[in-house]
Order: C-alpha cells, then structure tokens, then sequence
C-alpha cells in the first residue's frame, strides 16, 4: 500500500497552494502587463499600414520583369526624393538621410540578388539548337542551395546569363566583360564593380536562417548593391540595367530598407522580396517588421516602469527555476539520487512538463530582449554603420521574440487550470479529456489519412487551375482548412472542373465534417458520462497524495 498520508490536505499544504498560486499570478500579471499595455498595437499597426500605402507591392500587380525595374525606378526611388517635410522652410532639408513622412530612413534601401547557375537543357530544346545556333544556349533551373551561383566555391564568380564564361575568366578584357558607362563607353571591367562580387551572409550581417519566400528558401548572402540618396539611387539603377545585372539566372530580389519614427519612438524594417519564377513570371513578397526596442536604463522615465516590471519578471522566473530545481532534487532524494527514475517520475506529470518549457521559453525570450538592446546600443554608439542588413537581422529576432511571447502567454494561461482544478467537477472533466486521448488520437490517424488522400487528389485534378492546390505542402494546407473549417472555393474548384469539383467538395465534407467529427464527440461524451459515474472506494483522493502515490509506486518498481 501506499505509505502516504490520504487524507484532506492540512494547513501547510494549503498554506504552499496558496503561495505558489500567488507566485504564478504575480508572475502571469507582470509578463501580460510587458506584452500587452507597453506594446502599443494601435501605433505598430497604424505605422505598417501607412508604410503599406507608401510602398506596396500586391502579387496581383507584378508578372514580369519589366514591372520590377517600374518598381525600383518609381517607388523604390520615392523613398530617396526628398518630401513634402524635408524641402520646406523651417524643417530638416539639411538632414541627408531625409524624412520621408516623418521618418528618418536608416542606412540606405539595399538590393540584395540570388541567382542559379547553368543546367543542361532539355533534349528537345537541343534539337531546336542544332537547327538555330541562334537560340538561347544555356537553361536555368530552380533555385536550389547547391545551385546558388556565388554560395559554393563550384560557381565562385558571377556569369551572366548570355555569356559562355564568367567575368573573371574574361580576364582584363573589359570590352568583352560589357559594362558600358552612362556614355555608352567602356573604362571599367565588370569586376572591379561590388555587385558583381558575391558576400555571405556573414559579411552582410544578414541572418543565418533562410528567407521563406513563396516557392522557395533563400540565404542571407548575395550580390548587393546600396541606394544611398536620390542621385545615387538614379544613376545605380541605370547602371544595372546596362550591365545586364538582372537576368534569365536571377531567381530573387531582395529589396531592404528601414526607417525610425521619433515620434512614436518605433522602427520598420521592410522587406521586399521579387521570386522570379523559371516560366518568366515574376511574384512579389512583403515584409514589414515594426520593432520596439528600448535602452536597458532607468534614467529614463519613460522607460523606468517597464523595465522595473522587467527586473522583477527576471527575479520571479530566477525563484521559480529554484523551485523547479528544489523538486527534482527532493524526488531525486526519494529515488535514492537515480537520475533516471526521477526524471521519468518528474515528467510523467504533464504540468512538471509545463514549468520546465515555461522557464526555458521565458530564459530565450529574454536572451533576444538583451540581443535587441545591444544591436540598438551599437547604432547609437555609431549610426554610421547601420545597413538594411544588419536591421533585417535585428527586426527577423525581435518577429520570433514576438512570436515566441504569444506562445509563452498562452502555455501560461492555460497553466491557471493547474490551480483551479481543484474542484470534483473540473477534476473529473480532466480525467474525462485524458482518458479520451487515446481513441481521440486513433480516429486523428483516420482523419488525417483521409485529408491526405483528398490533398494528393486535389493537387492532381485542381493543381493546374487553382493556385491554393498548386503546390503540394499548400494542397494539404488548404485540405486541412476544408477539413477543419469548412472553408473552401466553391467557385474556383467548379471552374477547374465541373464534374470532380463538386463531387470532391461533397465527398470531403461527408468523410470530415459529418462523419468523424461527430465520432470525436461521441467518444468524449461517452468517456465523460464514464468519468462522472465512477465513484472513489475510499473517497476522493487529493491530487497531492495521487502524486505520491505514483512516487512511491516508481520506486518500489526500481
């Protein structure tokens, strides 16, 4: 039997309930009050969509690449004019850097190239060949890493799509390299320009993590070129379309820049990223990335409040570590100093599993914070040295900090169930939703395979006509919204085909939502009106004496 004592929790038991339920709200309320009332969503959100109507670029609107060099002569090149606050008297027109709409632009828009290198063309384009000498010689795939021209030391130099050899291999012939100046003349050989010189993502401090474009993943390295002013931007932009720069090989343009608003004391990092597609079409991507970053100081006051509130946060998560730690010290006590036994005791209890994925979350949260206070702190040292990349780095973290944060508040949240199922009823829903894991994962494996199958048959009949089916990993998104939600394009399917169309509508919506669903309710209901029928032999046993229980039975086991 168990040697614990069963009986109703004495005052020292609640006198620990009470007190780690105060921790945990004090500690809940400070992080809510971090994320949420010193965030202000009004202000990021009315900044994003004002930079949205500055510069925009909707899919809709690009197909070729014609549309991206209006793009970068037309609004690119808006951002480097001076505006209506900059040309009048009494404002900054002193200020190089500008303020477009009240905002200083930081660094300069940078344009940051991936390109393919060459690939065997098909055999029937061969054919062709051999009757026209004249036809394009050279194919280009896909963007893959291993293909990426300048990213590996195989294709260490920059070709053109039109050339048979790389501009290095050209030698100092600069006529056959062909980049002509702004007289048709040509003085300089194409390698002695930096945007024919491939950098890493290192040397651009751009992120190690890959861009997620819309069809593909790209690095943080490239063929670079900054836009510093107006003139600049003019006469940078008519030499790359001279020099051939964007071609049949480019398979992505990143266009990167960044502005403060003192104002609001916010910065936008924007990212525009062209994906030019083997088929000659070329589609847009937008990013923009509002950040707010304060100094880490508490002269202050505008900031001292939050970062008191900080401080404290810092302290309760340091105290709730060293309770985590006192726990799996007693039981590692109790297990005779087995590290394994103990860990497996430990972690059998789903809420034990809760803290410690809290504590971790909440130490990497704030590694990011003190990451953001850094990058700020060095451009105040030296604003010189800001670039688009670096600030791409920094407003990329600060996205994951953010979106890490609403992971955190919501694992908290839910932990508040940990403290209030204390009662026989939420006790019993509990035991109810646990006991009906197991059949509910089982019919989840039924569920899933039939959203499979719908997803592999609706890439195959609607991958050509529809966009939402035309890629396999999107196909089974889209199954899964139909799956789930019932949200589905009646229209579009019925265009692709009027016989499957709605048949495949009908048919998914008979296996998901009507049949298993209902079986997925049926099972929690059963298992429910189980639960509440059973009655405790001895009375209801306290989860804390439970919890021994399985304790005291792992040890004797070991």
């Amino acid at each position: 039997m168990c040697a614990c004592d069963c009986r109703e929790p004495d005052e020292g038991q609640l006198w620990e309930w009470f007190f780690g339920l105060f921790k945990f709200l004090l500690f809940v309320t400070i992080f809510t009050i971090l994320m949420v009332y010193f965030r202000p969503s009004d202000a990021i959100n009315a900044y994003t969509v004002m930079f949205k109507s500055v510069i925009s670029a909707a899919p809709d609107d690009f197909n070729f690449i014609s549309d991206v060099w209006d793009f970068l002569n037309g609004p690119v090149m808006s951002l480097l004019e001076p505006d209506y606050f900059s040309v009048m008297k009494g404002y900054w027109p002193e200020d190089l850097h500008q303020y477009i709409h009240g905002n200083r632009m930081l660094g300069s828009v940078r344009l940051r190239q991936i390109r393919t290198t060459d690939s065997d063309c098909p055999t029937l384009h061969k054919h062709f060949l051999a009757a026209d000498s004249t036809l394009q010689k050279h194919c280009f795939p896909p963007y893959s890493p291993s293909l990426d021209e300048g990213k590996n030391s195989k294709y260490p130099h920059y070709k053109r799509a039109r050339d048979d050899l790389t501009l290095n291999d050209m030698g100092t012939d600069c006529a056959a390299q062909g980049c002509p100046e702004a007289d048709g003349n040509i003085t300089r050989c194409c390698t002695s320009f930096s945007h024919f010189k491939y950098k890493t993502y290192k040397e651009l401090g751009e992120s190690s993590v890959y861009h997620w474009g819309m069809y593909n993943l790209y690095p943080g390295g490239g063929f670079v070129i900054d836009l510093k002013n107006a003139t600049d931007g003019r006469e940078k932009l008519d030499m790359l379309a001279r020099h051939g720069w964007l071609d049949l090989k480019t398979r992505a343009l990143f266009v990167d820049f960044a502005f403060y608003n003192p104002n609001i004391d916010l910065f936008i990092v924007c990212r525009i990223l062209f994906e030019f597609l083997p088929s000659g079409m070329v589609k847009p991507q937008s990013t923009y990335r509002v950040v707010k970053v304060n100094s880490f100081s508490f002269s202050d006051p505008a900031t001292m409040a939050e970062n008191v509130l900080l401080c404290v946060m810092i302290a309760l998560i340091v105290w709730l570590a060293l309770d985590e730690v006192s726990e799996i010290w007693s039981e590692l006590k109790d297990f005779n100093w087995k590290i394994f036994p103990t860990l497996k005791s430990h972690l059998s209890d789903f809420w034990n599993v809760m803290d410690i994925g809290t504590l971790f979350v909440a130490g990497f949260l704030l590694y990011l914070l003190f990451y953001q206070f850094g990058v700020v702190e060095d451009m105040i040292q030296d604003p010189d040295s800001m670039d688009a990349s670096t600030l791409q780095n920094m407003a990329f973290w600060s996205t994951q900090s953010t979106s890490i944060a609403g992971v955190q508040a919501l694992m908290l949240w839910l932990k508040v169930f940990k403290f209030v199922a204390v009662t026989h009823k939420l006790e019993k829903l509990f035991e109810a939703i646990t006991k009906s894991i197991p059949a509910a994962l089982e019919l989840l494996v039924v569920y899933m395979i039939i959203v499979v199958a719908f997803t592999v048959s609706g890439h195959v009949i609607f991958g050509n006509d529809v966009p939402i089916f035309a890629d396999l990993i999107v196909s089974f998104w889209s199954s899964t919204r139909v799956a789930f939600f019932q949200d589905y394009d009646w229209d579009s399917l019925y265009a692709s085909n009027r016989v499957l169309g709605p048949i495949w509508i009908v048919l998914f919506m008979m296996f998901t939502a009507i049949f298993l669903i209902n079986f997925l309710i049926g099972i929690f209901c059963e298992v429910y009106a189980e639960v509440m029928g059973e009655e405790a032999p001895e009375g209801k046993v306290s989860t804390i004496c439970a919890h021994k229980k399985q304790i005291y039975t792992l040890r004797k086991d070991t």
